[in-house]
């Protein structure tokens, strides 16, 4: 590429803008105005509901998109909360996963991914194999809304093979099986918490 001066399209980077968010609390705007000195800062709000809600809450809609942030909703600790949601999922992979420590390597190494065919099964490695296509469009597009929507998906794919698919009482072949799964969401889980800012957590 000939030297012009300019910046070269590889070194660009492009800076989104986003519409005004409104903050949310028992189920009313909390009115702010700068005349009277009446205001919350980012650091303030931040410190209020913690960063991983906050970086949630703010991806989670187009920038395109008018933003209410329910205070009250981030601060929950139910599965109400999107982001309480998808950090338990991830809690609970790392709970099952102890009770296999010292068992975990030997498992890794006689896998039989035939063995996984029920309906839930199949249905997590789907959307573990959707992630790749996600960030692709992301790129392209900026939509990082896309990413929050996958996670919670994910989250719900992974809930329902916890609740229909037993590891722990499985046929040995089946548990190695069933464990490696276990490791795939738990490495796609920690790429999408690490690109959204968001702590991954062992025990809630």
């Amino acid at each position: 590429m000939k030297e012009t001066g300019i910046i070269k399209p590889s070194s660009r980077f492009d800076i989104i803008l986003i519409q005004f968010m409104t903050l949310l609390k028992n189920g009313k705007p909390f009115k702010m105005s700068k005349r009277q000195g009446n205001f919350i800062t980012f650091e303030d709000f931040i410190d209020a509901v913690g960063k991983d809600a906050a970086s949630f809450f703010i991806l989670e809609r187009s920038t395109d998109t008018h933003l209410d942030f329910d205070y009250d909703l981030a601060i929950e600790q139910s599965d109400k909360n999107p982001v309480y949601y998808i950090q338990y999922a991830y809690a609970r992979i790392c709970s099952i996963q102890n009770k296999f420590t010292k068992s975990v390597k030997t498992h890794k190494q006689n896998i039989d991914l035939s063995l996984l065919n029920n309906k839930n099964e199949i249905y997590l490695m789907k959307e573990i194999l959707r992630l790749p296509d996600i960030l692709h469009d992301i790129s392209l597009t900026f939509e990082v809304h896309l990413l929050t929507n996958y996670v919670v998906n994910l989250a719900k794919a992974f809930h329902s093979f916890y609740q229909n698919c037993p590891i722990i009482k499985s046929e040995k072949k089946l548990q190695a099986s069933r464990l490696f799964l276990l490791d795939a969401t738990k490495i796609t889980f920690e790429l999408c918490f690490s690109i959204m800012n968001i702590d991954t957590k062992k025990h809630m």
